[in-house]
């Protein structure tokens, strides 16, 4: 019974079972993305965290949260499809034990975007007239780093990363530059000189010609900053830049 009372707490105007509301504010919305040359995959997560849950009650006796079917999500007008309803995590085998960590799964939606260039895409979640937003800066945008130096063995080279808009967290420990060019030759550089976005290192020896240049922030998170949130909170998921051609001069 405690475990209905918390639920409770989550369904704000509730006047029946399908008329279900919700509170979003109490819920945390993901959204990650997968770039590739045809175009970008969203996936959109609604969040409960499992501590409200558990108000009054057990964690192990209480229910997850499952989506209600007339939940709707979209991106930019556009409606995504519902992957996943939400609910208990599928248990792994640890030793002969079942084990879930977290416990429950969240309900997830996910959409293939053959072309989004806008510069703030918006996600929108709707329940009966109720509705929360959140707003990402640079969803689609491709991510690249832009060089700047004279490219030549022993000289200093400036990489910034683009969009500037992004997040960084966290340090950029064990970050390097990989200078390569695909079956000939490859040369990782780990002594850099980081700034906010800017990676500062002198560039290794390497044959001249076309090579390319590839920047991995090591335990650095680099995520689409969130313009707004109207739910109790919002994360975009870590993107990486694509590698850079450049010509290698003498």
């Amino acid at each position: 019974m405690r475990s209905l009372t918390a639920l409770a707490i989550l369904l704000a105007g509730t006047v029946s079972h399908a008329r279900q509301t919700l509170n979003f504010g109490a819920f945390e919305a993901t959204v990650a993305t997968q770039t590739s040359d045809g175009g970008t995959d969203v996936t959109v997560a609604l969040v409960l965290p499992e501590r409200l849950l558990a108000l009054g009650s057990a964690p192990k006796t209480t229910a997850c949260f499952v989506s209600p079917d007339a939940l709707t999500v979209t991106l930019d007008g556009a409606p995504m499809g519902r992957l996943f309803a939400g609910g208990e995590a599928r248990a792994t085998m640890i030793s002969g034990m079942a084990l879930r960590f977290p416990r429950c799964a969240a309900p997830q939606w996910h959409l293939r975007v053959d072309k989004g260039t806008p510069a703030v895409s918006t996600i929108r979640f709707e329940l009966h007239g109720g509705a929360a937003e959140m707003t990402i800066e640079h969803l689609f945008t491709r991510r690249a780093i832009q060089v700047q130096g004279a490219l030549k063995p022993g000289a200093p080279v400036t990489l910034t990363w683009s969009p500037k808009s992004d997040v960084w967290r966290g340090t950029p420990r064990g970050a390097l530059v990989h200078v390569y060019r695909p079956n000939e030759f490859s040369k990782q550089v780990n002594e850099l000189t980081f700034d906010d976005g800017t990676v500062r290192f002198t560039l290794p020896d390497v044959p001249a010609g076309k090579a390319l240049i590839d920047f991995t922030p090591g335990a650095a998170r680099v995520s689409p900053r969130i313009a707004t949130c109207g739910l109790r909170s919002c994360a975009a998921g870590q993107v990486r830049a694509w590698p850079v051609e450049v010509v290698i001069a003498r």
